[in-house]
């Protein structure tokens, strides 16, 4: 038996060397949903009857500057309380843009630039509730501003808020010629990758758009789960007829 048990009590303790772990205290991580049913059931990992992915996830959506991603960002605000900071449109089009994706009202929004963003970032970090959603609209303005040193201080703050919380992060990034050097460290953190792809179809020319789900760490997924044709109008949904 393991320290201080005693002999009595429903407590099993499980030794390693001097190490000892108290069982009744271990936990598993809740899932969250995305706000979307399609992904909640392709990133359920097995044996998991809460569909979604893991509490204290950081999320990144990458896409091109002209993808239209508002109802991708917005699936989850119908979920849990969520803070947003947006550090390129206004705070009055991020708002205005989020009522036509999505029902509830957001009011924790913040319009912030490259020069303060990490620390009014990290300052709503403090009071992060449980089981609640930060979203960063683009990502790109923070990346581009802050020093390599500070920048993996700051993920690391993120990383270990959100698994204290129980909570998520959904991160934009822009995807062209002026990606900012920070961003491999914001995809190396990362738990999840999606990129919204825009893909010319053969019959019409049309676009269609993709998610292509790049990282999904401990979660694996058959190929043909990674790609998955979506529809990203006012209300974003996967699309299970034409996916390729």
């Amino acid at each position: 038996m393991g320290p201080g048990s005693g002999g009595t009590g429903l407590s099993v303790w499980v030794g390693t060397g001097r190490q000892y772990i108290r069982l009744d205290r271990i936990t598993t991580r809740m899932n969250l949903s995305t706000g979307i049913d399609e992904l909640d059931r392709r990133f359920s990992t097995v044996g998991r009857r809460d569909e979604g992915i893991p509490a204290g996830s950081i999320v990144v959506v990458q896409s091109d500057p002209g993808a239209q991603c508002d109802s991708l960002l917005a699936a989850g605000i119908d979920e849990r309380e969520t803070y947003y900071f947006t550090t390129v449109r206004s705070e009055r089009a991020i708002r205005e843009s989020l009522e036509r994706a999505s029902d509830p009202v957001v009011d924790r929004i913040a319009d912030v630039d490259g020069d303060d963003a990490l620390e009014r970032i990290e300052a709503v970090l403090d009071d992060l509730g449980e089981r609640e959603e930060l979203i960063v609209d683009a990502v790109d303005v923070v990346e581009a501003a802050a020093e390599t040193d500070e920048y993996l201080a700051f993920l690391g703050t993120l990383s270990d808020r959100l698994a204290a919380a129980d909570s998520i992060a959904l991160v934009h990034g822009l995807r062209d010629d002026h990606t900012p050097a920070n961003r491999r460290y914001t995809l190396d953190v990362a738990d999840f990758v999606w990129n919204v792809e825009p893909v010319p179809q053969p019959d019409n020319g049309q676009l269609a758009y993709y998610l292509s789900i790049r990282k999904a760490r401990g979660i694996d997924l058959a190929e043909d789960d990674r790609m998955l044709e979506i529809d990203v109008g006012r209300d974003f949904h996967v699309d299970n007829t034409r996916n390729i």
